[in-house]
C-alpha cells in the first residue's frame, strides 16, 4: 500500500511538473512570436509596405509578417437556429432529446472559449449580456467579429440568432499579433475560433473594381504557392497546439472557390500595388485552395455546408456550399477536417445593440463548429471528474461522428463530413455501451492493443487522432514531403482479416478513398461496414520510426462495439445439402458470405434450396433486441412447416444497424432450434443491415393559421406539417385530421400533398368542417395516409387543445342630426368593422356612410392585400440575390398566412420578418421550392432570368406573424440554386421602370405595404416577391356583433375666450364653455390630448397650448370647439441704468419705484434720482401686460449739486464714467487746474477743466475700478477729495 501511494504521488507531481513546463514553453514561445511580429511591423514600415488594405464590401487585408522567401503576408476575414438543428447542436440544449442540458455555462469551463478576428466585438450587444470580454485595447467595433461572436455565444434573445454555446463566456482579441497572443493564452483556453486566413490566389478589389493576384512569380507564374503550404505560420500553430494539448484551434477553410479572377486577357492588379498584368493564372475553382495556416496538422479546419430546411440524416440531404475551399495540403493531408453550416447564418451585427445581420462563409461555419464542440468539452467534464479531453480526442470525436457528405470515407472537398453533435454526445456518454472513448500514451517502440465485440449498433468504426510535433517548413510549390513527424498506425484484425485506415491520393484528388498505410495524416480511421454482431476484433496501435520526445499522446474513439457473445448451434451430424438462401434481392450460395439488407417495415420474400430429397425443417431467426440469442418474441421469422414465403421486418428497428440473422436446417425428427444441439443438419449466420424505408411518411404537427385554436361551427382550416421519412419521392398523398370531443367525432379536415421528396418536410393546408365550442377541450389526430407506408408508428400525431374564448367588442353606432355619416365606436378595444360582409377598416373609432347593416369583431380578419398575380404588372425578372426588402406598417397584429411566388430555378428560399427599427428577427420560414417558370428561354440580363408570362406561380404557406403594431421588413434569402421573381414594370409602361408601382397597398387600419428598403432608403420602383398575400388576424376571432345605430343630437356650446390669449407667469386664464341648452358631457383637450380630470365646462389655464372642448350628450355626436390658443408669457425683467446720479428703467406701464421694498411716493416715472443709501426697485407692466421688477443697490456718498457751495465736493461718489465737482461761488475762475492721482500718490493726469454751472465734469471712464484722489494745486486752502471708481 505504501509503494502504491508513493507511485500515485509521483504520477501526480510528474503531471503537475509537465503542465507547468508546457505553460512555461507556451509563454516563452508567445514572447518569441511577439518579438517576430513587432520586428516584421517595423521592417514593413521601413520598406513602405502598407499595414492595411481595404478592398470594399467588408474585405480588409491586414499585414501580418513575411514568408520564408520575404513575401509580405496579409490576413483576411472569411441562421444560427437552423444551423444548430442541422448539426444537432440544439439536441444538447436544455429540453433537447439528448437529455444533457448543455449551454456552455459552468464554473469548470468558464472563460475557456476564445476568438481572434479582424476587430472588436460589440460587447454591449443585448445578446452577450456582459459575457463577451475584450482581452486587449481595441478601438471601434467590427461587423465580422460581432457576427462571428454571435454564432459562438449569442444568448438567444432573438431565438433565430441563438449561439451554439449560448451561455458561454467569450474572450476576444483582434488578429494583428495573433501568434504571440494565441500562444500566451493557449494553456487557459479549450477552444478558440479563427475566421480569417492568409490571402492567396485571386481576390476582387471592390474599391478599384479590379481583380488582384496574390501569387509569387519567383515560385510559380501560374499557381499561388501559399495554397496548401506548410510555412512558418502553420508550423507556429502546430507548435502552440503541441505545447497546450487540451487546446483546439478551430479555423475557417476559406472562401476561395468562387474567387476565380478576370476573364481571359483582362488586366488585373498584382496584389495591392498599381502594377498590372494579363498573364493567365490558375483559377481558384478546384482542389488545393486552402491557404496557410489552414493547413496546420493540429487544428480543426472547417468547410461550409449549405443551410437547408432539412435536418440531414444521410449524405444526400446536405450540400456543399459554392464558395468553400477544398484541400488537400501540399503533402496530401486531408483538409478541411469537417464541415459545418456556413450559408445564411443570422447572427449579431454591430450597427447597434439590437442589430442582426445574415452572412455566409466559412467564417460562419467555423464558429458554428467551435461553439458546438465547446459543449462537448462541457459534457466530458461533467462525466469525467472535472477533467477535459485532449484536443486530439475532441478532434477524433468530431471526425468520428461526422455525417459523410460524399462517397464512403474522407475526401478533399468535405473532409470527414458534417459535424453531428447528437452522435458525438452519444459517444462521450457511451450510450448503449456501444462506444469506447479513451486516451493513451504510446512510448517509443511500444504497441497497445484493445479487444472488443461488434454490437451491430451501426458499423464498426475506429478513429485515432494525435497532436503531432511541428514539422519543418517549405516554400516550394506543391511540396509532397510528408509533414507528419510521429507516424502512428492503427490496424484492426478479426480472424485472418486485417482492416487498414482510409487513404487519399493528392496526385488524384477526385479519387475515392481507399484502404492502406497512411503516412500523411495525424488522424486515422478504420471502417468495417458489414460487421456481424458478436464478431470479435483486436485493435493495435503502433508507430513507425523514432518518436520525437520519445512518446506520443493520442485520443481514440470506437463505436459499433459492446455486443454480446452468441450461442452456437451444434448439429449431431453436419449435412452439406445447402444450395441457396435468398432474402429479397440478395442471395447466398455455397462459398459466399453476403451481407443482407432489408428496409424498415418491409415485407421481404424468403427462399431456401437444398440438395437431396430428404425433408428439411428450416427456421430463420433474427436477434432483433441484440441480446445474444434468438429466443425472444418475434425473433423466429420463418418456419418451413407453417410460414409463407414472405417475412415482415419490424418498423421499430434502428435504421443502419446490423442484426444477426441465423437459419437452421435439420433432417429427421429433431427441431431446428436457434441454439444448442440439433440432429443432422446445418446452419449459417449473417449480418442483416436495416435500410431506410422506401415509403414512410411522418405526421409532425398540426396548427391553425391563427396563433391559437379557434371556435368553429362549420368550415375550418388547419396547417399540417408532414415529413417524408422514406427514401423515395411520393406524390398525391392524402392527409386527414380527426377532431374528437372524448370519443365523439366532431369534425374532420383533409388535404393532399402533391409531391414530397425524400427527407423533406412540408406544410399542407387542410380544409373541412368542425364544431368547436369556445372553452371546450378536443383531441386533434393528424394522420398520413400513404398507401403502403412501411412504418405505422409515426403515421399519427395527437394534440389536445382547449378552444379559446375571446371577448366580443362593445360597440355603438350614431348618426348625428343633420349628418349622413355614421360614427362607429368601440369601448373595449379596436375591432374590425364591416358593412354586411364588406370590410371597412379597424380601430376604436370609424366614420362611414350610414347606409347598410354594420358589424364588428375582434381578430376576424381574413382577406388579401396587393396584386393577385404578377400579371397585374408589365414585367420583371428572376434572380437569386435581389436586395430590396418590402416594408410593412402594422397597426393590428396579423399573420401573413400565404402568398403566391414565382420561382425561376428550384432551390431553397428563406423568408424572414424583421423589426425595421431594431433589426431583430421576428419569425422566419424556409421553403424548398420547385421552379414554376415554364419557358425554355434561359436568357439573362445582368445575371437575371427574363420574364415568363406563362409562369403559373405557386402558393406557399408562410404563417409569418406581425405580433404587434410597428414597422417591419420582409427579407428573403435564396440558396441551393433558387431564384425568385419581382415586378419592375407597370401594366401601362412595359419599358421604363416607374418611380411608383402602385404603393401603398393597404388593409385599412390593419397593415400597409409602403415600399421596399434598399441601400438604407425606401424605394417604390418595383413590387417584390409575394403576390396575392393572404392575411389573417394574429389571434382567434371574437363573436361578431351587430351595431345598433341610434340618432343623436350634438350640443351647441360656445367657448370663451377663443382665438389667441396671453397669460402671465403665475397668473391664469379661465376658459368657459356655455351650452345653449341641456347639460352636455365635457372633456377638455390640450394639443389634441385629453386632460385628465378636465370634465367640467370651465378650465383654468396657466401654460402654453392649444385648448379645445369636446362636448356631447352621453358621448353621442360629440362636437369640438374652435381652438383657444394660450401663450404663457414670462415677464421681461426691466433694465435699470444709473447715470449722473439718476436711475432709469425701460419703458412700461404702471411704474412704481421702491426703496428697500417701500414704495416711494410719487416715483412713477421712468427715471428717479436717489437721495439715500439702499436697494432701489422698480415694478412695471411689460409689453405683454405682465408685472415685472428689477433692483439696483446704491450707496450715496454725496448726492446734491446745489449752490451756493461752501466747499468743493464730488458727486456722484462712487461714479462710473463721469465725476462731477461742485464749485463754491467764491471760486470764480472759468478753468480750474485738476490733478488726479492714485492712492499711492502716483500722478495719473494734471490738466485744466472748464467750470460750467458751478461744476466740473471729470471723465473717469478710462480708469480702472478702485479709489483715487483729486486735488486742486492752484486753489489755496482747498483739501483733496477721495472718490471711488466703479
Amino acid at each position: 500500500m505504501k509503494l502504491r501511494f508513493l507511485f500515485l504521488l509521483f504520477i501526480g507531481f510528474s503531471a503537475i511538473a509537465q503542465d507547468a513546463s508546457r505553460k512555461e514553453r507556451a509563454l516563452r514561445f508567445g514572447m518569441q512570436q511577439d518579438s517576430i511580429y513587432r520586428g516584421s511591423q517595423a521592417l514593413a514600415k521601413k520598406r513602405g509596405i502598407p499595414l492595411q488594405q481595404t478592398l470594399g464590401k467588408g474585405k480588409t487585408l491586414t499585414f501580418q509578417g513575411f514568408s520564408e522567401i520575404g513575401e509580405a503576408l496579409y490576413l483576411t476575414t472569411e441562421s444560427n437556429a437552423q444551423a444548430a438543428k442541422m448539426t444537432k447542436t440544439n439536441l444538447l440544449y436544455p429540453g433537447g432529446t439528448m437529455g444533457v442540458g448543455l449551454t456552455g455555462k459552468s464554473d469548470s469551463i468558464k472563460g475557456k472559449l476564445g476568438m481572434w478576428d479582424g476587430g472588436a466585438v460589440l460587447a454591449s450587444h443585448q445578446e452577450f449580456e456582459g459575457r463577451a470580454v475584450a482581452q486587449q485595447t481595441m478601438t471601434g467595433t467590427n461587423e465580422h467579429a460581432t457576427h462571428v461572436a454571435g454564432i459562438l455565444a449569442a444568448g438567444g434573445i432573438s431565438p433565430s440568432a441563438k449561439g451554439m454555446a449560448y451561455e458561454a463566456d467569450l474572450k476576444f482579441w483582434d488578429y494583428s499579433n495573433d501568434n504571440s497572443e494565441i500562444s500566451t493564452a493557449s494553456t487557459s483556453l479549450l477552444i478558440s475560433n479563427h475566421s480569417y486566413g492568409y490571402q492567396a490566389g485571386w481576390v476582387y478589389d471592390e474599391t478599384k473594381k479590379k481583380w488582384q493576384w496574390w501569387g509569387n512569380d519567383a515560385v510559380s507564374e501560374t499557381e499561388d504557392f501559399k495554397f496548401g503550404l506548410y510555412d512558418s505560420n502553420t508550423q507556429t500553430w502546430d507548435r502552440i497546439a503541441y505545447n497546450a494539448p487540451n487546446y483546439l484551434i478551430v479555423k475557417s477553410a476559406g472562401n476561395s472557390r468562387n474567387q476565380n479572377g478576370p476573364a481571359s486577357g483582362e488586366y488585373y492588379l498584382l496584389k495591392t500595388s498599381s502594377d498590372s498584368s494579363n498573364k493567365a493564372r490558375a483559377k481558384n475553382d478546384g482542389f488545393d485552395i486552402i491557404s496557410t495556416s489552414g493547413t496546420a496538422k493540429n487544428i480543426l479546419t472547417v468547410g461550409a455546408a449549405s443551410l437547408s430546411s432539412v435536418i440531414p440524416t444521410k449524405a444526400s440531404e446536405v450540400t456543399i456550399s459554392s464558395f468553400t475551399s477544398w484541400g488537400p495540403t501540399d503533402d496530401g493531408r486531408i483538409k478541411p477536417d469537417v464541415m459545418a453550416i456556413g450559408t445564411s447564418l443570422f447572427s449579431t451585427g454591430n450597427a447597434n445593440d439590437k442589430s442582426y445581420i445574415t452572412q455566409s462563409g466559412t467564417s460562419m461555419s467555423s464558429p458554428q463548429a467551435a461553439g458546438s464542440l465547446y459543449l462537448l468539452q462541457q459534457l466530458y467534464n461533467r462525466l469525467n471528474k472535472n477533467t477535459f479531453m485532449l484536443a486530439s480526442t475532441l478532434k477524433a470525436v468530431a471526425i468520428h461522428t461526422a455525417l459523410d457528405m460524399e462517397a464512403v470515407g474522407p475526401d478533399y472537398k468535405t473532409g470527414w463530413g458534417l459535424i453531428q453533435l447528437d452522435k458525438a454526445a452519444d459517444l462521450i456518454k457511451n450510450s448503449g455501451n456501444a462506444h469506447l472513448l479513451t486516451e493513451g500514451k504510446l512510448a517509443q517502440g511500444a504497441t497497445k492493443t484493445y479487444t472488443f465485440t461488434a454490437s451491430g449498433n451501426g458499423p464498426l468504426r475506429v478513429t485515432m487522432a494525435w497532436t503531432d510535433p511541428e514539422a519543418s517548413t517549405s516554400s516550394a510549390l506543391n511540396d509532397r514531403t510528408p509533414r507528419l513527424v510521429n507516424d502512428l498506425d492503427i490496424r484492426l484484425t478479426s480472424g485472418s482479416s486485417t482492416f487498414q485506415p482510409f487513404l487519399l491520393d493528392p496526385a488524384n484528388p477526385e479519387a475515392l478513398a481507399v484502404r492502406g498505410d497512411n503516412i500523411r495524416d495525424n488522424v486515422e480511421q478504420i471502417l468495417v461496414p458489414n460487421t456481424l454482431p458478436g464478431q470479435t476484433f483486436t485493435l493495435t496501435v503502433s508507430h513507425k520510426g523514432t518518436l520525437r520526445n520519445s512518446n506520443q499522446d493520442y485520443g481514440l474513439a470506437v463505436s459499433g462495439i459492446g455486443g454480446p457473445a452468441y450461442c452456437a448451434v451444434t448439429p449431431s451430424s453436419a449435412s452439406t445439402d445447402f444450395k441457396t438462401f435468398s432474402l429479397g434481392a440478395t442471395k447466398d450460395s455455397t462459398g459466399l458470405n453476403p451481407v443482407f439488407t432489408a428496409e424498415l417495415g418491409a415485407n421481404v420474400p424468403v427462399n431456401f434450396s437444398f440438395a437431396g430429397s430428404s425433408a428439411k425443417k428450416i427456421r430463420l431467426y433474427a436477434d432483433w433486441n441484440q441480446d445474444g440469442d434468438f429466443a425472444d418474441a418475434g425473433e423466429e421469422l420463418y418456419n418451413s412447416t407453417n410460414t409463407g414465403s414472405t417475412i415482415s421486418i419490424p418498423s421499430t428497428l434502428k435504421q443502419d444497424n446490423y442484426y444477426r440473422m441465423r437459419w437452421v436446417a435439420v433432417s429427421g425428427t429433431g427441431e431446428a432450434l436457434s441454439c444448442g444441439s440439433v440432429s443432422v443438419g446445418e446452419t449459417k449466420d449473417y449480418a442483416l443491415q436495416i435500410l431506410q424505408a422506401s415509403k414512410d411518411f411522418s405526421a409532425v404537427s398540426i396548427t391553425q393559421s391563427t396563433a391559437g385554436f379557434c371556435e368553429s361551427n362549420g368550415p375550418t382550416n388547419f396547417i399540417a406539417r408532414i415529413k417524408n421519412v422514406g427514401s423515395l419521392t411520393q406524390t398525391n398523398i392524402p392527409v386527414l385530421l380527426e377532431i374528437k370531443s372524448g370519443s365523439t367525432l366532431v369534425g374532420t379536415a383533409t388535404g393532399t400533398i402533391s409531391s414530397l421528396a425524400s427527407s423533406r418536410e412540408t406544410d399542407v393546408n387542410l380544409t373541412g368542417n368542425a364544431t368547436l365550442a369556445a372553452g371546450t377541450s378536443y383531441s386533434f389526430t393528424l394522420k398520413t395516409q400513404l398507401t403502403g407506408d412501411q412504418n405505422s408508428a409515426n403515421d399519427s400525431f395527437v394534440l389536445s387543445k382547449t378552444i379559446e374564448s375571446p371577448t366580443a367588442p362593445v360597440v355603438t353606432g350614431t348618426i348625428c342630426s343633420g349628418s349622413a355619416e355614421l360614427s362607429l365606436v368601440a369601448t373595449n378595444g379596436s375591432p374590425l368593422w364591416y358593412n354586411g360582409n364588406t370590410f371597412l377598416g379597424a380601430g376604436a373609432n370609424l366614420k362611414t356612410p350610414s347606409t347598410g347593416t354594420f358589424y364588428a369583431a375582434f381578430d376576424n380578419l381574413n382577406t388579401t392585400m396587393g396584386p393577385a398575380t404578377k400579371a397585374a404588372f408589365g414585367g420583371g425578372t428572376y434572380y437569386s440575390n435581389f436586395g430590396p426588402e418590402p416594408i410593412f406598417a402594422v397597426t393590428q397584429p396579423t399573420i401573413l398566412e400565404s402568398a403566391t411566388v414565382y420561382i425561376g430555378t428550384s432551390g431553397t428560399v428563406t423568408f424572414g420578418i424583421f423589426d425595421k427599427e431594431t433589426g431583430e428577427l421576428v419569425a422566419s420560414v424556409t421553403k424548398d421550392l420547385t421552379a414554376t417558370r415554364t419557358s425554355a428561354n434561359s436568357t439573362t440580363i445582368n445575371s437575371q432570368l427574363i420574364d415568363d408570362k406563362n409562369d403559373p406561380g405557386q402558393k406557399v404557406i408562410l404563417n409569418l406573424p406581425f405580433p404587434k403594431a410597428g414597422n417591419y421588413i420582409l427579407s428573403h434569402a435564396c440558396s441551393n440554386g433558387a431564384s425568385i421573381f419581382r415586378s419592375n414594370r407597370t401594366a401601362a409602361d412595359t419599358v421604363n421602370a416607374p418611380t411608383n408601382i402602385g404603393y401603398p397597398y393597404a388593409i385599412p387600419g390593419v397593415i400597409k405595404l409602403t415600399g421596399a428598403l434598399f441601400n438604407g432608403g425606401e424605394i417604390q420602383s418595383g413590387f417584390y416577391y409575394l403576390y396575392g398575400m393572404k392575411f389573417k388576424s394574429y389571434a382567434c376571432p371574437s363573436p361578431r356583433v351587430a351595431v345598433t345605430v341610434t340618432t343623436g343630437e350634438s350640443p351647441v356650446v360656445t367657448v370663451s375666450p377663443t382665438g389667441a390669449s396671453t397669460v402671465c407667469l403665475g397668473d391664469k386664464i379661465t376658459l368657459t364653455g356655455t351650452a345653449a341648452s341641456g347639460t352636455p358631457n365635457y372633456q377638455w383637450f390640450k394639443n389634441g390630448a385629453a386632460i385628465a380630470g378636465a370634465t367640467t365646462n370651465k378650465l383654468e389655464v396657466n401654460t402654453t397650448g392649444v385648448y379645445t372642448l369636446n362636448s356631447s350628450f352621453n358621448g353621442i355626436c360629440p362636437v369640438l370647439s374652435p381652438a383657444s390658443t394660450v401663450t404663457a408669457s414670462t415677464p421681461l425683467e426691466p433694465l435699470i441704468t444709473f447715470n449722473q446720479g439718476v436711475l432709469t428703467t425701460s419703458a412700461g406701464t404702471d411704474i412704481q419705484w421702491y426703496l428697500n421694498d417701500v414704495a416711494i411716493n410719487g416715483a412713477t416715472a421712468t427715471t428717479y434720482k436717489p437721495t439715500a443709501n439702499g436697494v432701489y426697485k422698480v415694478k412695471l407692466r411689460d409689453v405683454n401686460g405682465c408685472l415685472a421688477s428689477a433692483s439696483y443697490g446704491i450707496t450715496i456718498l454725496a448726492v446734491t449739486a446745489d449752490n451756493p457751495f461752501t466747499t468743493l465736493f464730488a458727486f456722484p461718489n462712487p461714479a462710473t464714467n463721469e465725476l462731477y465737482i461742485g464749485i463754491p461761488n467764491a471760486i470764480s475762475a472759468s478753468k480750474i487746474r485738476v490733478r488726479l492721482t492714485d492712492m499711492q500718490g502716483k500722478e495719473i493726469k494734471d490738466y485744466r477743466v472748464e467750470s460750467r454751472d458751478n461744476r466740473l465734469m471729470i471723465d473717469i471712464s478710462g480708469l480702472s475700478a478702485g479709489n483715487y484722489v483729486i486735488s486742486f494745486p492752484e486753489l489755496d486752502g482747498e483739501a483733496s477729495i477721495k472718490f471711488q471708481k466703479n
